[in-house]
């Protein structure tokens, strides 16, 4: 299986949310693992947010970074294009969209068309249903 990981799960996973046993064995399963370059920089506003608020201590931030790091090497990371942009401006299938969440449904459906049975990896509602309207499994079953 190949897998396209999304900002909220992988972040519930690090920050130790109430989903994150779902996420980690289906982040350990796959052959594959896409992302995209919208995923690590969501994540590490995220690490800096959360020092900023003091939810994170400056040692949790840096280690979450390192963390996140290990992580982005195992996977493939698309980059923001042309191809990406024009797609995120155009409908989905389960609208409103948000602009956000149109970019990864943009570089989930660019890797989607090298790689057809790419699954979605994501905990977020509106994300999860746009993803099914393009025809993609996704990932945990139920949230």
């Amino acid at each position: 299986m190949s897998l396209y990981v999304e900002s909220s799960a992988v972040l519930n996973a690090w920050l130790k949310q109430s989903s994150a046993t779902h996420v980690w064995p289906l982040l350990a399963a796959p052959e594959r693992i896409f992302t995209s370059e919208l995923t690590c920089i969501e994540c590490e506003r995220a690490f800096l947010r959360g020092e900023t608020l003091g939810t994170l201590s400056p040692d949790e931030r840096s280690a979450l970074q390192q963390e996140a790091a290990r992580f982005w090497q195992k996977c493939y990371v698309l980059p923001f294009s042309a191809a990406v942009a024009d797609r995120a401006r155009r409908r989905f299938p389960s609208e409103p969209v948000r602009t956000l969440d149109a970019l990864h449904l943009a570089f989930f459906s660019e890797a989607m068309a090298l790689l057809p049975s790419l699954a979605m990896l994501s905990l977020d509602e509106r994300v999860r249903s746009a993803a099914k309207g393009l025809g993609a499994t996704v990932l945990p079953e139920t949230v």
